[in-house]
């Protein structure tokens, strides 16, 4: 499908490689398989992001359990720097400059559309300015509006500078790709050129509401922001409060504004767009919210020959085992623990959340029956998610999976998850658990990417599982609707979790060929229906299209 209108993409994370810790969890992933298939599908794109010096932050199990650690990097020999720059005013000081870099063409031997990387942390700025593109999702709600402006604001101003154009040989930008709220101020700033042109404050939104497409990466109500904070910060040069009440309402929605000013919008999976057009009904005038369902970016995960083509099997049999040993000696540097790899090993790893409930098999109706299978070698478990350095409760929650993994031989924790991490542990495990509380999970593309590497799901019925798997290939659990009361729901899903763990390790140890004729067919689904590729085309039918 060829297509001729140039796309910017702007989101807060990136996971290009994992020696570019400029990532936190799944919407850096996202915006990897998008730059990687994009390219691949010939589509114009320049990707806009972040660049955090410090990352999200590095995570290391100390004498007292989890630490927080932050630790510069510099990558003179992953970017380079375009030689452009931009200034935007962020609070009171109106000369904050922002630099942009860009991924070094084929650094990582592989074909990459542009990826422009903006940063504050450069010697023409002072410390408070500098700190903005330090670290990824700070706790300081100041701080991230003033990354929110970088992003949006600086972002469009890279853009339409005459040397970025004539260097990516791009002549204009047609669409503004919006990954989530944080990105609404480069929608504002579009808005606010209009209006520098001549055009009334209508005139200029509908300009560019036929400019602008929204992606919505979370069920719930998100986006609210002190309206006076965000004036103070510079959040709206151009705009009063009339107009921008308009747009997000007092107190201001960030989300609510992007879905008025897009002029189309997709949630990630068919059960998110249901939930996301019963959250956002109240916004008068909000664009359609379509489902266009997350994709993986197939060939960057079928990294080696042995998981490409189609496998018998035997042979899906052998090439697990070999990929085992290889997560079992992970497992022994990292822990020094020795797992078998003959016990069935079941992974919980990715970001971590409370709505994700990496503590389900700890509740009291849960881990007595686990721990027991656990001590008979029935099952090996392992942990790795990063709770947000600011959530007492997951790190809490994390540390007391440490301590119980003190005493349990079957039970490891990983840290540090990222790219690297998750190719081993998905080329190892036999089955990836995913317990997110109903439907909180909008997509959850790790799922997919396991099953690429013969790895079965047990998991609760949401996001992506909804349309891809059945009980013939995966299993299920989990109540189909949400509980008035989040206890009786965790409850229902418990319950549910034993009986598909039981069925699970049923099959595993009594049927062999049946669970490697269910991975194969699981990993054949993902490819029918679940590409990267597959999902940009749906963004270049559904999205893209329409007037200029």
């Amino acid at each position: 499908m060829e297509f001729q209108k140039t796309v910017a993409y702007f989101a807060l994370e990136a996971a290009i490689h994992p020696s570019l810790r400029t990532y936190a969890g799944g919407q850096g992933y996202l915006t990897g398989s998008f730059a990687r298939a994009a390219k691949r599908l010939g589509l114009p794109v320049v990707i806009v992001t972040i660049l955090w010096r410090k990352g999200y932050y590095d995570q290391i199990l100390g004498k007292d359990g989890m630490e927080v650690h932050y630790i510069d990097r510099y990558y003179q020999d992953i970017l380079e720097d375009t030689g452009t720059g931009v200034k935007v005013q962020i609070g009171g000081n109106p000369n904050v400059l922002i630099k942009a870099l860009r991924l070094k063409p084929g650094v990582f031997g592989e074909d990459l559309p542009p990826i422009l990387f903006l940063d504050a942390d450069i010697p023409e700025n002072d410390a408070e300015s500098r700190a903005n593109t330090q670290i990824l999702y700070p706790d300081d709600n100041g701080q991230r509006l003033a990354q929110e402006i970088i992003l949006g604001i600086g972002g469009v101003r890279i853009l339409q500078t005459p040397k970025i154009l004539q260097a990516f040989g791009i002549p204009r930008i047609d669409i503004y790709h919006l990954n989530e709220e944080y990105c609404l101020l480069a929608a504002i700033e579009l808005i606010r050129q209009k209006m520098a042109e001549g055009l009334d404050f209508q005139e200029a939104l509908n300009q560019v509401k036929s400019q602008v497409v929204f992606t919505t990466h979370r069920p719930q109500l998100s986006g609210w922001c002190n309206l006076e904070v965000m004036f103070k910060m510079g959040c709206f040069p151009g705009l009063n409060q009339e107009q921008i009440n308009f747009l997000g309402g007092n107190p201001f929605n960030q989300t609510a504004a992007c879905l008025r000013i897009a002029k189309k919008a997709n949630a990630v999976s068919q059960l998110h767009s249901e939930t996301a057009n019963r959250l956002w009904a109240w916004v008068e005038g909000k664009c359609e919210i379509v489902p266009i369902t997350n994709g993986v970016d197939i060939p960057y995960w079928e990294d080696e020959p042995d998981f490409q083509g189609e496998k018998t099997p035997e042979e899906i049999r052998s090439l697990k085992l070999k990929h085992k040993r290889r997560l079992l000696e992970e497992n022994k540097r990292q822990t020094g623990k020795d797992f078998r790899e003959d016990v069935f090993t079941v992974i919980w790893a990715r970001r971590g959340d409370e709505y994700k409930r990496p503590g389900l098999i700890l509740r009291d109706d849960v881990w007595p029956w686990y721990e027991k299978l656990l001590e008979s070698d029935k099952v090996q478990h392992i942990v790795d998610f990063k709770p947000h350095p600011n959530d007492r409760e997951l790190i809490r929650l994390l540390n007391e999976f440490w301590r119980r993994s003190k005493s349990q031989k079957n039970l490891s924790i990983w840290t540090d998850y990222d790219l690297a991490q998750s190719r081993i542990l998905k080329k190892g495990a036999d089955a990836w658990l995913n317990t997110p509380r109903r439907p909180r999970e909008a997509c959850g593309t790790s799922g997919m990417s396991a099953a690429l590497y013969y790895t079965l799901n047990i998991s609760i019925r949401d996001g992506w599982v909804v349309e891809g798997l059945g009980p013939e290939i995966a299993f299920l659990f989990g109540v189909d609707h949400p509980y008035p009361h989040e206890w009786e729901q965790d409850m229902k899903d418990a319950e549910g979790f034993k009986e598909a763990s039981g069925l699970s390790m049923d099959t595993f140890y009594g049927n062999k060929t049946k669970w490697y004729e269910m991975a194969r067919l699981a990993k054949r689904v993902v490819r029918e229906k679940f590409s990267a590729e597959r999902m940009i085309r749906d963004y270049m039918a559904q999205l893209y299209t329409g007037q200029r």
